[in-house]
């Protein structure tokens, strides 16, 4: 089992997050999420800090944010990613105990994971976590499900993957690994029964 975490494991920042960092640029939700996910990939992927990401995201609002800013961002950014599914963490266990193996995959940012590792002890649940920044690759591109499935010892017809992403399962399923499409909690239960995972629904 490989699983993502933003919008999976981790459920959607809350309205007050969002808030705060757009207010910081001046724009409203839907235009601070376009610049938000426009100027991510190099984050993620490790290639810039999150002094110059949110500096990017500020030339392209036609702003400009100070050091004080900045920190205040980063904070808030982690905190907005920081709010777990427990009824997953719950299934994850149980997969665990009846053997399988999980893997978490995430396109994360350093700081991020750092966070993650020092903090959350429900790490511990997954044989495996790649983090996009650790790793200097990023969904979609293929080279990262691959060296997952290296660190799982598994071949792609041995694993399922789940994701929100499109662009991400399209990717998976063309590497032979079976993906299911995250919506939400309470759908999951049907997605695993319609993509023939029925063996793997997990407990109300």
């Amino acid at each position: 089992m490989i699983l993502d975490y933003d919008l999976v494991l981790c459920r959607s920042p809350q309205p007050e997050h969002v808030d705060r960092m757009a207010t910081a640029f001046g724009v409203d939700h839907h235009t601070f999420w376009r610049l938000y996910e426009q100027n991510r990939a190099p984050l993620d992927k490790g290639e810039i800090t999150p002094a110059a990401y949110w500096k990017s995201v500020a030339r392209d609002a036609g702003k400009k944010v100070d050091a004080f800013t900045i920190e205040r961002l980063e904070d808030l950014d982690i905190d907005s990613w920081d709010t777990i599914e427990e009824p997953l963490l719950e299934w994850l266990q149980t997969l665990k105990t009846n053997g399988y193996k999980t893997a978490l995959l995430s396109n994360s940012h350093p700081r991020l994971v750092a966070h993650l590792r020092r903090n959350r002890p429900w790490l511990r649940l997954f044989d495996v976590c790649v983090f996009s920044s650790e790793v200097r690759l990023i969904k979609p591109d293929p080279a990262i499900f691959r060296h997952t499935l290296e660190k799982l010892g598994l071949d792609a017809s041995a694993v399922l993957f789940i994701d929100d992403r499109m662009s991400n399962v399209t990717v998976a399923q063309s590497l032979g690994i079976e993906s299911v499409r995250f919506s939400t909690v309470v759908q999951l239960n049907k997605q695993l029964k319609d993509a023939g995972f029925a063996h793997l629904i997990r407990t109300p």
